[in-house]
C-alpha cells in the first residue's frame, strides 16, 4: 500500500472543528459532580435536620438559590441586547448562565432539606427541579448544535462542507468506495426536513454510517495507517453529525420554547412563595 498522503490543511482544519476543546464541558461536569456530592450527603444527614428552610442556614440557602436562579435572566438580557450591551463576551455569560443553572436548583432543594411543605412552598421545589432538570435536555441539544457548549453556532454548510473536505483526503486511499460516500452525504445533507424525516435520519445515521465503515476494504490497511484509520473515523463522525444536525435543531427549539414558560411559572411560584412565607 502506497505512503498515506498528509492531510491537506483544509481538511486538518475540518478535523480540528470536529475534535475542538470545550472547557465548558469541563465546567458543567465538575459542577454537576459536585452537586450530587453535596445532595447525597445532605440526603444522608436530612434526619438530623441541620437545615430548617424558615431560618438561619436554610433560610439563607433559600434566599441564595433564589438570586442564583433570578441571575439567569442576565444572559438573555445580554443575548437579546436588553442590558449589558458590548459587556464581556458572550460565551462567558453563557457559561455563567449554565453554572447558576445547575447551583441555583441545588441550594433550593437544600433549602428545603428533601422536605414538602405547604402547597405553595411545593409547588415553586417541583417546579425549580424541573427547570433544573431540563437544563441538562437543553444543553445537551445545545451542544450538538454549536461547537460543544462553546456559545458559537455551528453552521450547517460548514458541517457539510467539512464532510465533503474530510471525505476528499480518503477517496484517494478508497476510490472503491468513494460513491457510498457521496451517496451518504446525499441523505445526511438534504436540507428542510420535517420533524418525522429528521427523526429517521436521526436513527438511521448509526446504521448507515456502520455499512459504509463495513464497506471499507480494512484488510489493506497495516500499523503504518493508523492516521488513515484516524481520518476515516474523523469522516465518519462528522457524517453521523450532519445527518442527526436537523433533529437536533428541532429538540432544541421544542425545549426552548417550553424551557421559557416554565421559567416564567417558577419565578412566579417563587415569588408567590416568598411572599407567603414572610406575609404569614
Amino acid at each position: 500500500m502506497p505512503d498515506t498522503p498528509l492531510p491537506s490543511e483544509a481538511e486538518a482544519s475540518a478535523s480540528a472543528r470536529l475534535h475542538s476543546p470545550a472547557p465548558a464541558v469541563l465546567l458543567v461536569s465538575a459542577l454537576t459532580v459536585l452537586a450530587l456530592l453535596v445532595l447525597v450527603g445532605a440526603w444522608t444527614l436530612r434526619a438530623q435536620r441541620y437545615v430548617t428552610a424558615g431560618r438561619g442556614l436554610g433560610y439563607a440557602l433559600g434566599i441564595l438559590g433564589l438570586s442564583f436562579m433570578l441571575l439567569l435572566l442576565l444572559y438573555p438580557a445580554r443575548k437579546h441586547g436588553w442590558a449589558f450591551r458590548g459587556v464581556g463576551p458572550i460565551r462567558i455569560w453563557f457559561h455563567a448562565h449554565m453554572a447558576l443553572g445547575i447551583l441555583g436548583p441545588t441550594l433550593v432543594l437544600l433549602h428545603s432539606n428533601f422536605q414538602l411543605g405547604s402547597t405553595n412552598s411545593t409547588v415553586a421545589l417541583v417546579t425549580a427541579l424541573v427547570v433544573g432538570s431540563s437544563g441538562y435536555v437543553g444543553r445537551f441539544a445545545y451542544a450538538r448544535i454549536h461547537y460543544g457548549l462553546s456559545g458559537e453556532r455551528t453552521n450547517f454548510a460548514e458541517i457539510r462542507d467539512d464532510v465533503r473536505e474530510l471525505r476528499s483526503g480518503l477517496e484517494v486511499d478508497f476510490p472503491e468506495v468513494a460513491a457510498s460516500f457521496e451517496e451518504f452525504e446525499e441523505w445526511a445533507s438534504a436540507a428542510r426536513v420535517n420533524a418525522l424525516t429528521a427523526l429517521l435520519r436521526f436513527i438511521g445515521a448509526r446504521r448507515r454510517a456502520e455499512q459504509l465503515r463495513e464497506s471499507v476494504p480494512w484488510d489493506r490497511l497495516s500499523g503504518s495507517a493508523l492516521e488513515l484509520v484516524e481520518r476515516l473515523e474523523d469522516y465518519l463522525l462528522a457524517a453521523k453529525r450532519i445527518a442527526r444536525f436537523h433533529a437536533y435543531e428541532r429538540l432544541f427549539g421544542t425545549w426552548h420554547a417550553l424551557h421559557i414558560p416554565l421559567c416564567f411559572f417558577l419565578f412566579t411560584a417563587a415569588l408567590v412563595h416568598v411572599l407567603a412565607v414572610h406575609a404569614y
